[in-house]
């Protein structure tokens, strides 16, 4: 199967929409966040900046998904030998 990992755009993010990046609530997400609360500063109304959200990708880590899907050739060869 060949995967495919999907590119994250890095824009202004509002905690509901990080915590859907990271397949967690917005809850956890300000959990995982407390400790870089000082460096990060004030948000925007209810948005983060787009170095906020930088900093707060290189705390927790990139988000991203895998998605793996069969190619042409190997689906053909599971028909050969199934």
């Amino acid at each position: 199967m060949s995967t495919t990992i999907l590119k994250i755009e890095v824009k202004p993010y509002t905690n509901k929409d990080l915590g859907k990046l990271y397949n967690m609530t917005s809850r956890t997400l300000r959990r995982n966040i407390v400790g870089i609360k000082e460096k990060l500063g004030d948000r925007r109304g209810h948005f983060w900046n787009i170095k906020q959200v930088e900093m707060i990708m290189a705390q927790i880590g990139r988000p991203y998904e895998i998605i793996e899907r069969e190619t042409d050739e190997e689906s053909n060869e599971k028909k050969k030998t199934g």
